[in-house]
């Protein structure tokens, strides 16, 4: 009986199988917080489990309890509750403890009291996730007329309603019928042991899932996917039947990273969320509904992929979560497919494995950041893929549509279009017919894109060019610093090794006398050199950026993980380059040492970069997002909507205020970004143009604290606003200054204190 009629009765055998294994390891699991006993936790309130820990006192211990003190007002966060099930089962253990009153318990939006006695209490509380500002947080707070208030002991939250896990379950089987399926042809002896390895992940990925911005499905979707695609022969070639399985390896690797690692996102990802927003709300490509029309993004495409995400419904965090970590997935199996028509199946997997070994890789497209990076590089390598295979006119204008997706997806990805049409000119007269495809498609794309921008806009390049670049020897200085201390980051030294076998490997094909000894097929060497030297030429001229692991460089990853895979391959066919048995040992040596090594320094950055890691540059900018966040938020509740704010952090605050924003460094204000400094280049990248006289004149009513920097100490400024904190909605305090003197004054103004 062959596996097609096999499929009649397994189907419903294995899909009752994999639902009850799938219950059995999702047996409702409690995430419980222990005050005083809180794990790894750091100065600001921050710990496993836990966020905003505020308002507490010491430690105490009470028998064998361990407990905090709450003050007159306290709270705590335990972030992303709500992944665990969307209704909960919420136990509070507290106890007045010679504090007797009514305090006021806040759950999200919920309130009410509780009467404090010296006896321990256990309440329980059952709790349907709905829209609120914490999201998938579960925010808890204690409000006492007091001084102080009860003493807290444990929170802990579990599924209210454990039920079978169907939706999962028939992922499950989905995944294995569709493996089946495309393997139907295949010897199941080759087969059932790779199914069974497939199942045996999901299910112990399941039991081992650790809550962050994607849901449990999402990231089983997502597996089964690949294993589906794996099970295809491409993937697993008679030469190579290994092929298949470390692949997969790649792919797990690549979705536990954001469990091992966190999620993270940009607060700069909210100005592109902002532009969309305004978009389908009718307002326009624009950051101010009925202010100035100005370019302050730089992503064209991702704005309208997110726009047309929020016009269905989705949320645009989990949205660009969700497809960044989808891209990850599939710039892995580009480089894997161009590697192995130019490299052979022997080291065809060099370049994914090195790729998601690369931390800034996985930083920007599989742990997230929500902006547009990770696409950048998905549609560079298709790109390049099909300038390289292009022979023909019309492979030429394939390739010049791809290059006009990726310049669309931001404009220096013209590097790439630059890289093709120098490559194709240094073919000769042959490869005319493919220049002129490529230069046809490009410009058939791009073309009335340009037109359209230029006429809605007014300028050449977008504002954040203009806001963030100047033409100084400074800024040159500091993009060679930022490149340098990228590249030392990611091990130099052992970069260098491999990519000197690479160099050596066109030198040697450009050689007509050695040419014919040559097995390693370096036709699109060249190209990928182009690229890479562009990019870092491009990068040193425009000082580089002040966001972590060197984002400028994200996009050319691929390439050169392609480059390093090439350099493997040149030192293993050295022999027959040299034909000198004793040096090409010594070269594949080296070249397998460097490999390892770069391996090894991956691995000491990677867990460096942990958002939840206090102190990272990852968590910084994670906690920037999250309390601009809390801004707007607050702004969107106690201000009216003709209220105006300025700020010099203009995302997250802007998406959530929903107000009209004064951006004090100029992405989004075309005045401040055409100013000319002759400071360019000495100060951060992206935040060295402001206007102090500009933006008190337009008379804000809001500023944030954290951007009063160069306003401080300013006559006029300290004349005009009044410091004044307020309760953030998530327990923390913020603080702005305040235009008190307008007419009419905000209303925050009567209660400052």
């Amino acid at each position: 009986m062959g596996v097609r009629h096999t499929l009649i009765w397994l189907l419903p055998l294995l899909a009752a199988c994999l639902l009850v294994g799938s219950a059995a390891v999702s047996a409702p699991r409690t995430v419980t917080v222990t005050l005083g006993q809180e794990e790894y936790l750091n100065d600001q309130g921050e710990a496993r489990n836990l966020y905003n820990l505020l308002g507490w006192g010491q430690a105490e211990q009470y028998g064998e309890r361990s407990a905090r003190r709450a003050g007159a007002s306290a709270s705590f966060i335990i972030p992303l509750a709500f992944r665990l099930d969307t209704d909960l089962e919420l136990t509070l253990i507290s106890c007045g403890c010679g504090i007797h009153g009514t305090a006021m318990l806040t759950i999200n939006d919920m309130q009410m009291p509780v009467t404090l006695t010296d006896q321990w209490q256990v309440q329980r509380f059952v709790l349907t996730h709905t829209p609120s500002i914490h999201g998938n947080d579960l925010y808890l707070a204690w409000h006492s007329a007091n001084d102080l208030g009860p003493l807290v002991h444990r929170a802990s939250i579990a599924p209210a309603t454990p039920a079978l896990p169907l939706f999962e379950g028939g992922i499950l089987a989905l995944t294995v019928a569709g493996m089946l399926w495309v393997g139907r042809r295949q010897s199941l002896r080759l087969l059932l042991p790779w199914v069974a390895l497939v199942v045996l992940c999901m299910l112990a990925g399941q039991a081992l899932y650790e809550r962050h911005l994607l849901p449990w499905p999402v990231l089983l979707a997502y597996g089964g996917i690949a294993a589906v695609l794996l099970t295809f022969p491409y993937a697993a070639p008679a030469a190579a039947p290994w092929t298949r399985f470390v692949l997969w390896g790649v792919v797990l690797w690549v979705l536990a990273v954001p469990q091992l690692f966190g999620t993270w996102l940009m607060d700069d990802a909210f100005i592109s969320f902002r532009y969309s927003r305004n978009l389908i709300e009718g307002h326009g490509l624009t950051f101010n509904p009925g202010g100035a029309i100005v370019e302050g993004y730089t992503n064209f495409l991702w704005v309208i992929y997110i726009a047309g995400g929020l016009a269905l419904g989705f949320e645009p965090v989990l949205l660009a979560q969700a497809t960044t970590l989808a891209i990850a997935l599939f710039c892995l199996t580009a480089c894997y497919g161009l590697a192995r028509q130019w490299l052979g199946t022997r080291w065809a997997l060099a370049a994914p494995v090195l790729l998601a070994a690369m931390p800034a890789f996985l930083t920007y497209s599989a742990r997230g950041s929500g902006m547009e990076t990770a696409l950048v590089a998905l549609l560079a390598v298709l790109a390049l893929w099909a300038i390289w295979r292009a022979q023909t006119w019309q492979g030429g204008l394939l390739a010049g549509l791809l290059c006009a997706l990726v310049v669309m997806t931001r404009p220096d990805g013209g590097l790439v279009p630059l890289a093709g049409g120098l490559f194709l000119l240094m073919q000769g007269r042959r490869a005319w017919p493919t220049l002129a495809g490529l230069v046809g498609g490009f410009g058939g794309l791009y073309g009335p894109y340009y037109l359209w921008r230029y006429s809605y806009y007014g300028y050449l390049l977008p504002n954040t060019f203009y806001a963030k670049t100047g033409a100084t020897v400074a800024q040159v200085e500091r993009g060679i610093n930022y490149t340098l201390s990228y590249f030392m980051t990611m091990g130099l030294p052992w970069l260098l090794v491999l990519l000197a076998f690479s160099a050596l490997a066109v030198l040697v094909a450009r050689r007509p006398a050695t040419r014919t000894h040559a097995t390693v097929d370096t036709s699109p060497t060249l190209l990928l050199w182009l690229v890479l030297l562009l990019t870092v030429a491009y990068v040193v001229a425009v000082g580089g950026d002040q966001f972590p692991l060197g984002r400028f460089f994200v996009p050319a990853l691929p390439v050169l993980a392609l480059l390093l895979a090439h350099g493997l391959a040149t030192a293993a066919e050295l022999q027959t380059i040299v034909q000198r048995p004793d040096k090409a040992r010594f070269a594949i040596g080296v070249a397998a040492t460097a490999a390892v090594l770069l391996g090894v320094q991956a691995g000491l950055v990677l867990p460096t970069t942990d958002s939840r890691l206090a102190g990272s540059d990852v968590w910084r900018e994670n906690k920037v997002a999250l309390k601009n966040a809390e801004y707007g938020y607050w702004l969107g509740q106690h201000t009216t909507p003709d209220a105006t704010v300025a700020t010099g952090i203009a995302g997250a605050l802007p998406y959530y205020a929903d107000r009209y924003v004064i951006d004090m460094l100029g992405l989004n204000d075309v005045h401040i970004a055409h100013m000319t400094i002759d400071t360019m280049g000495q100060g951060i990248a992206g935040a060295e143009k402001s206007d102090v006289v500009y933006v008190l004149d337009q008379q804000p009513h809001f500023i944030p604290l954290s951007t009063t920097g160069n306003l401080l100490g300013v006559e006029r400024f300290e004349q005009e606003y009044t410091r004044v904190e307020v309760d953030g909605p998530r327990g923390g305090t913020l603080t702005f200054y305040v235009r008190c003197g307008a007419t009419p004054p905000p209303a925050v103004c009567a209660d400052v204190r």
